[in-house]
């Protein structure tokens, strides 16, 4: 008598946790993203091992071999080893589009020498940009060379704008525009070519000599002001 207690007691357990299962997959009905079964293990907790203890099988088998018709298994990915969970009978026609879990791309970030060239103060009429190396100079409107790639001074954020970051940003999607000139092409990523010849802002300014010696963390723990990067960056290290 006590034994059928207690198998009937296990099977009253393995009811709940198929409900639980079902309750959790109408839960995510109408997202895109797909309810992977590994995300439903860590939602059932404690049950997952439980379920395990009393029916030996994976959660794969158990919701294949019990839930058939409550719910639906469905595999994508490259090589079809991404199993997602999807609440109903679903035909294999049925199937709706899921959104693969994608890895978090990084963000796009432009190099600081180019970044600093629409924040750093103007100190002529127009700023003049070297779209290989980065470097510039502010001379005036007469002296700016044939050919020559410019910032005017309406690219250039003032200090006090509000929400400068964002301001530089859209000043330099604007500028990029009108130049028709590729975003990728000043990304942080992008190596720029080595001179030999000394210059004050080509890898040989002392903000370039700081930004080399210091590790990640203590770049994120440096604040300079606007001036001082200035002044940094037009100071060669000899």
């Amino acid at each position: 008598m006590a034994e059928t207690e207690q198998v009937s007691g296990a099977d009253q357990e393995l009811a709940r946790i198929a409900d639980t299962i079902v309750t959790l997959a109408d839960a995510r009905q109408g997202e895109r993203k797909p309810y992977l079964v590994s995300a439903l293990g860590i939602d059932l907790g404690e049950d997952l091992r439980t379920l395990k203890r009393l029916t030996g099988k994976g959660l794969n088998e158990f919701i294949q071999s019990q839930l058939a018709g409550r719910v639906t298994l469905v595999r994508f990915g490259t090589h079809g080893n991404v199993t997602a969970i999807l609440p109903g009978a679903v035909e294999p026609g049925e199937v709706p589009a899921l959104e693969t879990v994608a890895q978090p791309q990084p963000k796009k970030r432009f190099h600081y020498r180019f970044w600093a060239a629409f924040s750093v103060p103007l100190t002529a009429e127009v700023r003049v940009l070297d779209p290989d190396t980065f470097t510039f100079d502010d001379v005036a409107q007469a002296a700016v060379p044939d050919g020559a790639l410019t910032i005017s001074p309406d690219a250039i954020a003032p200090v006090d704008a509000p929400d400068r970051d964002a301001a530089i940003k859209a000043n330099i999607s604007v500028w990029l525009k009108r130049h028709d000139l590729p975003e990728d092409r000043f990304l942080a990523q992008r190596r720029l070519p080595r001179t030999t010849t000394p210059s004050a802002r080509v890898g040989t300014s002392l903000l370039d000599a700081m930004i080399a010696t210091l590790d990640r963390k203590q770049l994120q723990s440096t604040t300079l002001s606007l001036d001082v990067v200035a002044t940094l960056l037009r100071t060669p290290l000899s």
